[in-house]
């Protein structure tokens, strides 16, 4: 499942997928479909909008700095007041 939330185009997601229902029982797949409508939220692939903030990186500073790029301009003691 983490390979498939980690795919960066949408051919290899499906690739991943077809792999991936090869292996899984009836109740997994069930609830792999259920799972699809809001793929953009949870597949790496199909973030259009940005919105995942690479939450797939296990490095937390990766995390912060795309979350925080614009606060870059701002004083650090403004920041801190905030």
């Amino acid at each position: 499942m983490k390979s498939l939330c980690g795919c960066q185009t949408k051919e290899k997601f499906e690739e991943t997928l077809a792999e991936l229902q090869n292996v899984m029982n009836a109740r997994a797949k069930s609830w792999l479909e259920d799972q699809m409508p809001q793929r953009d939220k949870w597949a790496l692939a199909f973030d259009v909008r940005g919105l995942r903030y690479s939450v797939m990186t296990t490095h937390s500073s990766k995390l912060f700095n795309m979350v925080f790029k614009g606060i870059r301009a701002v004083l650090v003691s403004h920041i801190v007041k905030y």
